[in-house]
Parts: structure tokens; sequence; C-alpha cells
């Protein structure tokens, strides 16, 4: 065994011998803190002669996108949510790529629950023009 082997195992065994120390203070000094921060609400609300029900997680909401390029649209929507487009200039194209695509119409409205739904887009290329929509809330299909 060389003097550099010697060393490295030194600095091995002193990091074991002194990790789960570090470790206990770190948590001593956060856990108060996080049991604080957790207590507040139920303080509050048994001063308040009330009780603190768990608010339900409300699903992802449809986004304001009309208007916007395709790309920047779908990136304003939540993860679990499914999201259709539909080329509503008239020739059924395929979206193969979202920067050429602006949106022109979505369905649902914004702020509508998308819960178990699918949101649409109608799109056209960025050179066209969006057609007129007698239903702003509506996905035109051809």
């Amino acid at each position: 065994m060389t003097a550099k082997d010697t060393a490295t195992t030194d600095t091995k065994g002193l990091f074991r011998a002194f990790a789960p120390r570090r470790i206990a203070v770190a948590v001593v000094a956060i856990l108060p803190a996080a049991l604080l921060t957790l207590a507040a609400p139920a303080a509050q609300a048994a001063a308040a002669g009330t009780t603190a029900d768990p608010v339900p997680a409300a699903g992802p909401l449809m986004p304001d996108v009309t208007g916007r390029n395709l790309l920047g649209a779908l990136g304003a929507f939540d993860g679990r949510t499914r999201v259709d487009t539909r080329d509503v200039g008239g020739e059924q194209r395929r979206v193969l790529w979202p920067a050429n695509w602006k949106v022109c119409s979505q369905y649902p409205k914004p702020g509508t629950d998308l819960t178990g739904r699918t949101a649409t887009l109608g799109v056209v290329k960025n050179a066209e023009t969006c057609p007129a929509a007698t239903d702003p809330d509506a996905v035109a299909v051809p």
C-alpha cells in the first residue's frame, strides 16, 4: 500500500465517520421550521373555529391560446391534457412542425376544466389568414 492509498483510505474513513452526524444536524435544524410551516394553516383554522378540510385539486384549465403560434400554445397546456389540432384552412393538412402553424380557434372556451377532456385547436399555416368563424368558441371542421 502506498502513501497515496493510505491518504485516500483515511479521507474516505473520515467522511464515513462524520457523514451521519452532518445529516442528523441538518434534519434537526430543518425539521422544526417545516413543522411550523405545516401546522400554521391548521392553527389558523382552529382559531377561526373551523376545521381545515383539504381542498380538492383543480384539474388543468383551458388556456387562452387563440392567435398564438402553435408551438407556444402547446407549451401553455398542462402535461395531463390531450391536445388535438385541426387544419381550419380547408385543406385538412396534418401538423408536422408546430412552429409553422398558428391557432385560429379553440374548443372548449378558456378557463374550462379539462379533466378527462381533449382540447381542440383550429390552426392554419403562419402565412395564412384565419377563416371567419360564426362561433368563436367552436373549431370549424371542414
